[in-house]
C-alpha cells in the first residue's frame, strides 16, 4: 500500500513537472532505475534536467480514523551544463530552483492521501568530486543523497566540466490504513442517474480526487482537472480566508462542471472580491457531498476583479 502511494506521487509530480507552463526541463524522470538504463553523458547533453527520488521514511503519527501518516523523504535532483557561459549557467538554475521551490511549497499534487509540502530546502552541491563528506545529521546530505549527485556529476574519474548541480529537498506526509468512520460497504448505494450519459452511476461518498491544480493568468481562472474524475459532477469555488478556509457566511461563489478537460472562468464572473479574502477555493463536488479536502490559489491584491 505505502509502495503504491509512494509511486503515485512520485509519478504525479513529474507529470506536474511536465505540465507547467513556466518551468522548462529538456528531461524530467524519477532517477532510481533510470539511472541504471543509461549513460551519464546522455544526462548531461540532456539539460536543464529534473531527477526525482523518494530517500526515505521519516516519523510516523496514528490519526483518530486509524489510519497512519507516514513522512516521506523526497530529493529532486537539478542539473544545468553550459560549459560556455558559467553566467547564464547560473541564472538558468537560479530561476529554476526559485521556481521549482514555489511551485513543490505546500503542494499536495492533487492526491487526496497527501499532506502538503513542507520544509523545502535548497542546496549546492558542487564539488562533490573533491573528497566530499556526507552530514550524518540530516538526511538530505546523507550518503546515498551524495552518492546519487556524485553519479550524476560524472563520478570521481572523469567528472564534467561546466556542469551546476543542486538538491531541493522537502517531506511529504502519506496517509495510509482503513478509516474506520467510512461508509458501511452492505448500505444501500445512492444512485444518480446521468442523463448525458443514459446510464445509472454508483455514488455512495463525496469525491476521492481534488482537482490537479489552479492558477490564475491573464484575468482567468485556469483549474486542471483531477486525476480520477469519476465521483465528482462540479468543481465549487469558494473566497477564502487563507488557502484552506472559507469566509464565514460567504455562499459559493459558483460551481463548474467537470469537462474532462482544463476549465476557464473569466475573473470578472467571480463577482466581488470580499475584503477579508486571501485565496480562491476549489472543492470537488457530488450528489453526495463535498469533499473536505481542496486546492487553492492566492488571489492577487494588485489584480483587482472587474465590476
Amino acid at each position: 500500500m505505502i509502495n503504491n502511494k509512494i509511486r503515485l506521487l512520485l509519478d504525479t509530480i513529474i507529470e506536474a513537472i511536465d505540465s507547467h507552463n513556466e518551468i522548462s526541463f529538456i528531461q524530467s524522470k524519477i532517477l532510481p532505475g533510470y539511472i541504471e538504463t543509461t549513460s551519464v553523458e546522455d544526462l548531461h547533453e540532456k539539460t536543464p534536467g529534473f531527477y526525482l527520488a523518494h530517500e526515505g521514511i521519516g516519523d510516523t503519527m496514528s490519526v483518530p480514523s486509524g489510519e497512519t501518516d507516514i513522512v516521506v523523504r523526497l530529493v529532486a535532483y537539478i542539473i544545468v551544463v553550459d560549459k560556455v557561459d558559467s553566467l547564464v549557467r547560473e541564472k538558468t538554475m537560479c530561476d529554476l530552483i526559485s521556481q521549482l521551490s514555489i511551485l513543490i511549497s505546500s503542494n499536495r499534487w492533487g492526491l487526496p492521501f497527501v499532506h502538503p509540502a513542507v520544509n523545502v530546502v535548497s542546496q549546492d552541491l558542487h564539488g562533490l568530486s573533491n573528497g566530499y563528506k556526507s552530514d550524518t545529521s540530516s538526511w538530505r546530505t546523507s550518503v546515498s543523497v551524495l552518492a546519487r549527485a556524485s553519479d550524476l556529476y560524472g563520478g570521481e574519474v572523469n567528472p564534467v566540466t561546466g556542469l551546476s548541480l543542486r538538491t531541493i529537498t522537502w517531506e511529504q506526509s502519506i496517509r495510509v490504513g482503513d478509516d474506520l468512520y467510512k461508509p458501511d460497504p452492505h448500505f444501500p448505494p445512492v444512485y444518480v442517474y446521468n442523463t448525458m450519459e443514459s446510464q445509472k452511476d454508483s455514488i455512495t461518498k463525496p469525491p476521492k480526487h481534488t482537482a490537479k491544480s489552479v492558477s490564475i493568468e491573464n484575468k482567468q481562472l485556469l483549474i486542471e482537472p483531477a486525476i480520477d474524475e469519476s465521483t465528482i459532477t462540479h468543481y465549487a469555488l469558494y473566497w477564502g480566508l487563507d488557502e484552506s478556509i472559507k469566509i464565514p457566511e460567504q455562499p459559493v461563489i459558483m460551481k463548474k462542471e467537470k469537462e474532462g478537460k482544463k476549465l476557464t472562468i473569466e475573473l470578472s464572473q467571480l463577482g466581488n472580491k470580499p475584503y477579508l479574502a486571501t485565496h480562491i477555493l476549489v472543492f470537488s463536488q457530488n450528489s453526495f457531498g463535498e469533499m473536505k479536502n481542496n486546492i487553492s490559489v492566492n488571489y492577487p491584491s494588485n489584480l483587482p476583479l472587474e465590476s
